[in-house]
């Protein structure tokens, strides 16, 4: 027989501290079932993420989920496809337990709508 290997199990691609320093970690369930099925893009490019995190120009509360301190997210300007065009690399970590955990990540096109300053505003900016 076979060794049967559960998809479902995460396995973490990585854990990183942030410029705050707190712990942050990517797991292989959420790159590949949260992540990659919707933001092909970032088909390998965990190591991007991972330097988004730890070195962003600004972590802000997320804006969707406002009222609660769980949620925030990480920007940087990305070279993602490599063809010399730049993005804004959008990182969200969820702080409901002690580690920080990645929801999703994703590159966006209209930064006044996605990063939106909240009550509580910025967490960090790189300066």
């Amino acid at each position: 027989m076979g060794v049967v290997i559960n998809m479902n199990t995460p396995k973490v691609i990585f854990e990183t501290v942030d410029p705050l320093g707190r712990t942050v970690v990517l797991d292989s369930v959420t790159w590949n079932k949260h992540v990659l099925p919707y933001h092909n893009e970032l088909y390998r490019q965990e190591a991007l993420v991972q330097k988004v995190i730890e070195q962003p120009a600004f972590i802000l509360k997320d804006k969707n989920h406002e009222g609660h301190e769980g949620r925030e997210n990480y920007f940087e300007l990305c070279n993602i496809t490599h063809d010399g065009s730049l993005s804004i690399l959008k990182v969200v970590v969820d702080y409901t337990t002690s580690t920080g955990d990645i929801v999703t990540a994703y590159t966006i096109k209209n930064t006044l709508t996605q990063a939106t300053i909240v009550k509580g505003g910025i967490v960090y900016e790189h300066k």
